[in-house]
C-alpha cells in the first residue's frame, strides 16, 4: 500500500501535557491543558493538508507525569498506614502507565478534533492509533541527567536526600526551571522491531501512529539475546529520530517534516546568556518578560540554518544546555541521513507560521553547508 505524501512528524515536549504555571495538578485540568495544545497544533496540520502534509508520527514526553507518579508513590511508602502491602513502585512501571494513559488521551483528542475541525490529520489520513513502543538502549549510557518532577525548594531537597529517595548529585537546574530529580536517559540504538512494524503498517494504512509515547520503554539486549528492562525515561526527542531512522532504513518510509515543539520559539546562539538569566531568578519567582528578552536577544535568535551550522554550537562550550541538546542532535541527524528534507525546533504558537515558511519565527533547519 502506497504511502501518504508529504509526511509530518511532530515531538511534543512535556509541556504538552502538563501546565507548569497552574499549582492544580489533577488529571481533569492536566487533560484541559492537553487539549488546548493539541487543538492548537492540529488546527496548523489542518491548514498545513492543503498544502499536501499529513501527519505520519506523533510522540510525546512525560517528563512532569513521572515525577507526580514517583511522588505519589514515594509519599505511600513514607506512610505506614498508606504502604502496608504496597511494594515501591519501579521506574519503568510509572513510564509504562503513562505510555498508555496519555497515548489514549491523546488519541481521543485527535479523534474527536477530526469530528470538529477537516483534515486534522492530513487529507490521507483517516485517525490516529497508540503504538506502545519499546527501544534497545545503550546500557553505559544509564545515567541520571534527565528532570523529572515539579522544582523542589530546599527543604524538600533535604528530605528527600534523607529519606534516601535521591542522592545529592541526583537533584540540578540544568535547564532554569529549578531543581529536579534527574533519572536515567539513556541513549537508543533501535525500536523494537514488532513495534517499529505495527507504526509502519499504520502509516501505510492512513492512521497516525502515536509511537514512542513518554519516550518508550528502555530495553537492554543481553548477549544470550534476551531483554530486560532498565528504569529509565527515555528522552522523546531521540525516541522519534530513532523510529523515523528505522522506518527510512526498514520499510523505506521518508518524511517530509520533524517537527520538535518546546516552550521556546526558537533556538538562539549562546543559550548559556538565557541560562544564566534564568537561574538568576530566585526559587518561586518568574523572570521579568523584559528581562528574558533582553537576554533572548544577546543570546541571538536561530530562525533559518544549516545542520552544519547546528552541529557547530556543540562546539562552543555552554552554547547549547538541557532539553536542547537532544533536539538539535536528532534534527541534525535526521537530516544528514535523508530521512527529512527539512526539521523544526520553535513553540506550539509559532509552529503553523514556522511550518508554512513565515520568517522570523521558529528555527527552520535544512541540510547544508555552513551559509556565509
Amino acid at each position: 500500500m502506497k504511502v501518504p505524501g508529504k509526511l509530518l512528524a511532530i515531538a511534543l515536549g512535556g509541556h504538552a501535557t502538563i501546565d507548569p504555571h497552574n499549582p492544580d495538578k489533577s488529571v481533569e485540568a492536566q487533560e484541559a491543558y492537553m487539549k488546548a495544545i493539541n487543538s492548537r497544533v492540529l488546527g496548523v496540520t489542518s491548514a498545513a493538508a492543503e498544502e499536501g502534509y499529513n501527519l505520519g508520527l506523533e510522540t510525546h514526553g512525560s517528563a512532569p507525569q513521572t515525577g507526580l507518579i514517583m511522588k505519589r508513590a514515594a509519599r505511600s511508602e513514607q506512610s505506614t498506614e498508606l504502604a502496608e502491602g504496597l511494594p515501591p513502585l519501579p521506574l519503568r512501571y510509572a513510564s509504562m502507565d503513562l505510555i498508555g494513559s496519555l497515548g489514549m488521551t491523546f488519541q481521543l483528542m485527535m479523534e474527536n478534533c477530526q469530528l470538529q475541525v477537516a483534515n486534522c490529520l492530513g487529507k490521507d489520513m483517516k485517525g490516529a492509533v497508540v503504538v506502545p513502543t519499546s527501544f534497545i538502549i545503550d546500557p553505559s549510557t544509564m545515567k541520571p541527567t534527565k528532570p523529572v518532577g515539579e522544582p523542589l525548594n530546599k527543604a524538600q531537597i533535604r528530605k528527600r536526600i534523607a529519606a534516601g529517595l535521591v542522592m545529592g548529585t541526583d537533584i540540578a537546574n540544568i535547564d532554569g526551571k529549578g531543581m529536579r530529580e534527574l533519572v536515567p536517559s539513556p541513549e537508543v540504538l533501535e525500536t523494537f522491531a514488532s513495534d517499529l512494524a505495527s507504526t509502519a503498517n499504520n502509516i501505510r494504512d492512513r492512521l497516525t501512529p502515536i509511537a514512542g509515547g513518554t519516550g518508550g520503554r528502555a530495553l537492554e539486549r543481553l548477549s544470550s539475546g534476551l531483554l530486560i528492562a532498565h528504569n529509565a525515561v527515555i528522552d522523546k526527542d531521540r525516541s522519534m529520530r530513532q523510529i523515523m531512522l528505522d522506518l527510512l532504513e526498514k520499510y523505506g518510509i521518508q518524511f517530509d517534516t520533524a517537527i520538535f515543539l518546546t516552550d521556546a520559539d526558537f533556538m538562539v546562539r549562546n543559550y548559556a546568556l538565557v541560562h544564566q538569566a534564568l537561574t538568576a531568578v530566585p526559587q518561586g519567582k518568574t523572570i521579568r518578560q523584559d528581562d528574558l528578552a533582553r537576554a533572548i536577544a544577546a543570546a541571538q535568535p536561530i530562525h533559518q540554518t544549516t545542520s552544519q551550522e547546528m552541529r557547530e554550537l556543540f562546539d562552543i562550550g555552554g552554547a547549547v544546555t538541557g532539553g536542547a541538546i537532544a533536539k538539535i542532535d536528532s534534527a541534525c541527524t535526521l537530516l544528514e541521513q535523508g530521512a527529512v528534507r527539512r526539521a523544526i525546533i520553535c513553540s506550539p504558537e509559532n509552529f503553523g507560521a514556522t511550518l508554512l515558511g513565515q520568517d522570523g519565527t521558529g528555527t527552520d533547519i535544512r541540510l547544508g553547508e555552513r551559509q556565509i
